[in-house]
Formats: structure tokens, C-alpha cells, sequence
């Protein structure tokens, strides 16, 4: 599950309506799927495809931030450039997924989304577990996990010879 955990944001804060399935990842689960030969080498040619597509986009991507930097274009058309990608994302979303059905058995499709809804159910525990170290006010959590305070003493406890509260 760990290769397919599903976040509410990757790390370019696109939500998972903009993230779309990965060939690299169906390929890393080769033996869970129980792909054979025909299907990895198929899906390779996918993967390769992906990469030439996926560098075109950087390189234009690049040239026009690049353009933008020497003051040959304005800020402007970078965002108009950059809409425009997320705008076609959805698209080749859908695409890549039709190719990857088209590769896939019934059952692999099945068990591949089994594998993706045990991910992000992992997700959403790693991230329920996680709010409660942040932002509650007056608190602080400590290496512990001990909350409030920080320092040798904690709760009851006073420094030697001093009563500590409730005392």
C-alpha cells in the first residue's frame, strides 16, 4: 500500500481529482497483480511514452519561466500557459487510465483499486494522528508526546524539598 498512498495533496499541492493513475506504480506492483510478460513489456511502452510526454512539458515549461526571468515574457503568460496544462490534465488523465484498462485483466483492475482504497484509508489515519499534534492552543507537543510542558518536570511533579500543585 505504501507505494500507492493516496494523499489529499501531492507535492506540487495538486488535489487527487488532478493526480491521475501511474504506470510506474502498476509496474512496481507487478507480483501482487500477477502481470505477466506480454502485460510488463505493454506497460513499459506506456511508461516510455509517459516520460517523453511528461519531458516535453517540463522543457516547455521551463523555456517559458526561462522567457519570463529575461524579460522576454510577461508573468501573465506563464499563468495563461500553466492553465492551460491543468486545463488538458484531466484529459490525458483519462487517457492514461483507458490505456492502463486496456492493458489490465478484470480481476488486476480490481485488485489494483483494492490496493489503492487500502492506501488511502492509511492516509486518513496518518493524517487523523497527525492533527492532534497540531494547533490546539496553549499546547505544545514535546519529543514525548507529553503535552503542556517542556523540561525534566512534568504534571504533580515539584523540584526536591518544594510541594507541587494540588498539594
Amino acid at each position: 500500500a505504501g507505494d500507492l498512498q493516496a494523499q489529499d495533496r501531492d507535492r506540487r499541492g495538486r488535489g487527487p481529482e488532478m493526480r491521475g493513475p501511474s504506470v510506474e506504480r502498476v509496474m512496481a506492483l507487478r507480483e501482487r497483480l500477477e502481470l505477466t510478460e506480454s502485460q510488463i513489456a505493454a506497460l513499459d511502452g506506456i511508461r516510455a511514452e509517459e516520460i517523453q510526454r511528461r519531458s516535453a512539458l517540463r522543457a516547455e515549461l521551463e523555456e517559458m519561466r526561462s522567457r519570463v526571468q529575461a524579460g522576454q515574457a510577461r508573468r501573465s503568460e506563464m499563468m495563461a500557459l500553466m492553465e492551460e496544462r491543468r486545463e488538458t490534465r484531466e484529459a490525458e488523465v483519462a487517457s492514461l487510465r483507458e490505456r492502463l484498462e486496456a492493458v489490465l485483466e478484470p480481476e488486476q483492475l480490481e485488485e489494483l483499486e483494492q490496493i489503492r482504497s487500502e492506501a488511502r484509508a492509511f492516509e486518513r489515519g496518518r493524517r487523523a494522528g497527525r492533527a492532534g499534534f497540531r494547533g490546539r492552543a496553549g499546547f505544545d507537543a514535546d519529543r514525548d508526546g507529553v503535552r503542556g510542558m517542556r523540561g525534566p518536570r512534568r504534571g504533580n511533579e515539584a523540584p526536591s524539598g518544594q510541594a507541587g500543585p494540588g498539594a
